[in-house]
């Protein structure tokens, strides 16, 4: 399937239109149902929350983000160290070579103070 990019101005705006029209629709329709759109709300937050565990292994410095190792253990690390590869602890897409940057991180910052660690 070839899919067409348009480039004409005409084009553009034809779907700018389109995305504004949507965005009133979403709007409105948050408006009339308001309880459906909280309902629907905190489910998509929560699932990313409900399975995973919070041990941390560091304390939290300025300008860090808590990584998850695997589904339990959290590794603060800085915030551009943690956008700078894809990665996704429930695919397992992309963990190995973040969790050795994080972990390589930590040993040469002296990050790891054994904070929770039994």
């Amino acid at each position: 399937m070839i899919i067409k990019l348009s480039n004409t101005k005409k084009e553009k705006n034809g779907i700018a239109e389109i995305k504004k029209s949507a965005d009133n629709r979403v709007r409105t329709w948050i408006e009339k149902t308001p309880s459906k759109y909280k309902q629907i709300q905190l489910r998509h937050m929560h699932k990313r929350t409900r399975n995973l565990g919070f041990t941390p292994l560091n304390y939290p410095a300025l300008d860090c983000e808590a990584h998850h190792l695997d589904k339990e253990l959290v590794l603060y690390i800085p915030r551009d160290l943690h956008k700078s590869k894809y990665h996704n602890v429930f695919t397992g897409k992309g963990m190995l070579k973040m969790n050795g940057a994080a972990i390589d991180w930590a040993i040469d910052h002296s990050q790891m103070r054994y904070a929770n660690i039994s």
